[in-house]
């Protein structure tokens, strides 16, 4: 399927280093997506798009319920866009999810330099949100 992989494998990583060190009770995605990047195929498979992001965010060791949303861009400078925002369970400590998003960065993009963590994460009660980029 068009531009799942590229989905999968920029927001994967980083929420299941996460779910390493804390339980994540609920995983929301929002795919800030290029319209240019989007062709009639894509359109057409977008409920199979978001049914599978959501089935890997929701195996094993990763969350318990997980929400996927597609927005198209329609500016021209648009890139790959993931918004996550992860409710944890239980006491965490800021400083250190910072540092294990911090540290997966780095290791993709050893491998996938177009993949990045574009801010630091922000913490709000039990909720961990950060932004992913990927390129295109």
């Amino acid at each position: 399927m068009p531009m799942m992989l590229p989905a999968a494998q920029a927001v994967v990583p980083f929420i299941s280093t996460i779910s390493n060190h804390y339980l994540i009770l609920e995983s929301e995605v929002i795919c800030d997506i290029p319209g240019k990047a989007v062709d009639a195929e894509w359109r057409a498979s977008l409920d199979e798009f978001l049914s599978s992001i959501e089935h890997v965010l929701t195996g094993p060791g990763v969350a318990m319920q997980a929400k996927t949303m597609v927005f198209l861009n329609p500016e021209e400078t648009a890139v790959h866009r993931y918004i996550v925002h992860l409710q944890l369970v239980g006491a965490f400590e800021p400083s250190k999810i910072a540092e294990l998003l911090s540290n997966t960065a780095a290791e993709i993009s050893l491998h996938t330099p177009e993949h990045r963590l574009k801010y630091a994460p922000c913490f709000t009660d039990q909720v961990v949100t950060f932004v992913i980029e990927a390129g295109v």
